[in-house]
């Protein structure tokens, strides 16, 4: 008999643990999403008038409102309508990235790296005297070489 209160009262407790995760996460990914994806609202601003990192996140919403990854278009060169159409994959999306930066008052460089035998990963990397942010598909991580307070003239 107590065998099964325990089971019964382990069961009622793993039960409150899954339901309160479904309330909880939805909560925490809202917060997430309105605190610090949209740091910077992208739809109407110029995403080069920012500092690195406010520049970096403000791209990486502007991919968000249509990134798609396909496999499917792993060799395929697409256009920028195809790829907002159809998808892409991380060459695609560094591309875009790299593309965009062209008219940013920061340094870009794009990186291909192999992660198999027969598979690699392209990011790209946007920089200036101060730091670099890495722009890799929706992720985007930012390193200081200094204080970002200072600025190195």
């Amino acid at each position: 008999m107590a065998d099964k209160i325990e089971t019964l009262l382990s069961l009622i407790m793993l039960g409150l643990f899954f339901i309160l995760g479904f309330l909880v996460y939805p909560v925490y990914q809202d917060y997430k999403s309105t605190h610090i994806s949209s740091r910077i609202s992208s739809e109407n601003i110029d995403c080069f008038n920012l500092s690195l990192e406010d520049t970096s996140y403000c791209l990486r919403d502007k991919l968000k409102g249509f990134y798609k990854y396909n496999i499917s278009n792993i060799d395929a060169d697409l256009s920028l309508e195809e790829l907002k159409e159809q998808g892409g994959v991380c060459r695609h999306f560094a591309d875009w990235y790299f593309e965009q930066l062209k008219s940013a008052p920061f340094y870009t460089k794009e990186v291909t790296f192999d992660i198999s035998d027969e598979n690699a990963h392209k990011i790209t990397i946007v920089s200036s005297p101060n730091g670099y942010c890495i722009l890799d598909q929706l992720s985007v991580k930012c390193f200081w070489l200094v204080n970002p307070s200072e600025e190195i003239k």
